[in-house]
């Protein structure tokens, strides 16, 4: 999908046209080798963001853009546009809720991603 650091392992993708929305985590917390995403998405057809965060970051893509998203599906079809890999659940979440903050889309929008 995209390109990779390794911060805390970002990856951005150029918009190809998915959809997605916020799913269950499905890894389990005693799993070591489980991965937490935070992800943003972006509708063309709304000019909308989304930010989120997961544990397959596919799966819930395919679910925003099948519309299983309530606060997603108007604006199908979504794209990722940016993504960040964590080793917890507890780190994506406080990753997403600054992402949600007007901090957070400074952030997003100084990367260019916003």
């Amino acid at each position: 999908m995209a390109e990779w650091s390794n911060a805390a392992v970002l990856k951005t993708a150029e918009p190809q046209g998915s959809v997605g929305s916020n799913p269950t985590l499905s890894a389990s917390p005693a799993d070591p080798a489980a991965q937490y995403f935070v992800y943003v998405l972006h509708s063309a057809s709304r000019g909308a963001f989304y930010k989120g965060s997961c544990a397959d970051v596919d799966r819930r893509l395919a679910d925003h853009n099948a519309g299983r998203v309530r606060s997603t599906k108007s604006g199908r079809p979504w794209v990722v546009r940016h993504c960040e890999v964590f080793a917890s659940k507890t780190e994506a979440l406080q990753r997403e809720r600054f992402l949600k903050t007007r901090s957070g889309y400074r952030w997003l929008k100084a990367q260019g991603l916003a």
